[in-house]
């Protein structure tokens, strides 16, 4: 039971690590998809600001219809605020992010070109100077609608890691319950189990010591010895009581798990069978074990000593 206790505490601290470790993972992954998600946000406000109506392209078509210089000025801090997104986009890897970026700094150079081209070229008409600085609009909504479709999967991705994080966390959060409340049961069951046990242990002694003081015993307590731990196979490390019992024939050592005789000044341990001992002989017994039984009876000790193994160098 304590065993199974130990085994049930080491598997719930592995598997609360292994979900604090997990957690952690994800909650760093989805803060990078957050940073991305944020620079993508950034990067379509600058985009439509600077390049769309009233943008860049807006100023340059103005500027080869009226020529004003001031639709010049403002197409020219339209190219500087979006070659801003030079650093906006730093750090990031993903080649289609990146690809529509190159489309969109290209798209940006040759409008930036067609306002020098404009100043520089005053004397030529509208449709000379249109066709010398034409763009394809195919071109140019397809760099805008491709970079809005991937802020759109970027928003998507990170909506999902949002969901997968949440789910993770209830997950944990519900099996560290569970798994606190199975540990408390099982404490709870090991400690009843324990006091069972002890409780057993006790009314066996007081049955034994009780038997054993009375005047017609054959057995009879001479003194109480310290519990001791013996060299056999048990299920419990310890001792409740311990007795040393003498008869007219043998001197018993008699406790919860060991049950020592000696006899012609040899120590005997007898593998005992009933409902209060259960012991292993280690040393041959040159006596009458059905005698011993019969005496151990009429004390109250439903028991029954039978040979086991024979070790002459282990006892009490």
């Amino acid at each position: 039971m304590k065993n199974g206790t130990s085994i049930l505490s080491i598997t719930s601290l592995l598997i609360l690590l292994g979900g604090v470790f997990f957690f952690v993972s994800k909650k760093n992954a989805l803060n990078e998809i957050s940073t991305i998600r944020e620079r993508a946000e950034n990067y379509s406000l600058v985009m439509l600001q600077d390049l769309g109506y009233g943008g860049l392209i807006h100023n340059v078509k103005n500027y080869l219809l009226r020529r004003d210089p001031e639709y010049y000025k403002q197409g020219k801090d339209n190219v500087a605020n979006l070659k801003q997104l030079n650093t906006v986009i730093v750090g990031v890897s993903n080649p289609t992010i990146l690809q529509n970026h190159a489309d969109l700094m290209s798209m940006i150079d040759h409008y930036d070109k067609a306002l020098d081209i404009i100043k520089n070229n005053v004397d030529l008409d509208t449709l000379t100077l249109d066709s010398y600085i034409a763009f394809d609009d195919i071109k140019t909504i397809e760099i805008v609608y491709d970079i809005q479709a991937a802020n759109i999967i970027i928003k998507q991705t990170y909506t999902k890691a949002s969901e997968e994080l949440l789910f993770i966390m209830v997950a944990f959060i519900v099996t560290s319950v569970i798994l606190f409340c199975i540990s408390i049961i099982s404490h709870l069951k090991e400690s009843e189990v324990n006091r069972y046990i002890a409780q057993k242990e006790k009314l066996a002694a007081s049955k034994v010591e009780k038997a054993l003081s009375t005047e017609n015993s054959l057995l009879k307590i001479s003194n109480k010895i310290l519990p001791k731990k013996f060299d056999t196979n048990i299920t419990s490390p310890t001792l409740y009581s311990s007795y040393r019992i003498k008869g007219n024939d043998c001197d018993i050592s008699l406790a919860k798990i060991a049950i020592f005789i000696l006899l012609s000044n040899k120590k005997i341990q007898y593998f005992i069978e009933g409902d209060l001992l259960s012991m292993r002989r280690v040393i041959n017994l040159k006596g009458d074990i059905k005698v011993l039984n019969q005496l151990l009876r009429k004390v109250g000790l439903n028991v029954d000593l039978s040979e086991v193994n024979v070790n002459e160098n282990k006892g009490y």
